[in-house]
């Protein structure tokens, strides 16, 4: 076996290697790709200056390949309109359980979970009324009072 083709699948194989081991945008399987089609020109006894260029090309396409392929199914996209985490309260509904004094945290209810609130306009806000998530900044939420019968 060539020389060139034991380095072009070791280089396959340290990529690999830490593609599974780093999360994220499939960045090293294209140098993998890269590397196999390497190997491969280097098996058919072709020069190396054509298997570096055949192993940047397929490392460019397969990238740009997996890049519009994640892109597609939304994967890269952070306006997908799915949010998680803290970013899914925005919007919510809760009511207020420990009354927000001017200036103050109080405690609101939202989703069976209690948060430490604020009042965006610094208004007071009583116990019992009913309030939506307008900002999450960091430990707590930041409400404005609605009217639930207007369904506001």
């Amino acid at each position: 076996m060539n020389t060139f083709v034991l380095n072009w699948l070791i280089i396959a194989l340290v990529s690999l290697v830490l593609e599974m081991t780093s999360p994220g945008l499939f960045l090293f399987l294209s140098f993998t790709f890269g590397a196999c089609a390497g190997a491969v020109a280097s098996w058919l006894e072709f020069s190396f200056n054509f298997q570096l260029a055949s192993a940047l090309i397929t490392t460019f396409a397969s990238f740009l390949l997996l890049y519009f392929l994640m892109k597609r199914t939304d994967y890269l996209d952070s306006n997908s309109g799915y949010h998680s985490n803290i970013y899914a309260l925005k919007g919510k509904k809760g009511m207020v359980v420990t009354s927000i004094k001017k200036g103050s945290f109080g405690q609101v209810k939202i989703s069976g979970e209690l948060w430490a609130a604020r009042s965006l306009d610094s208004l007071e806000i009583v116990q019992g009324s009913w309030v939506q998530i307008v900002h999450v900044q960091g430990a707590h939420v930041l409400v404005k009072k609605i009217d639930i019968a207007l369904g506001e």
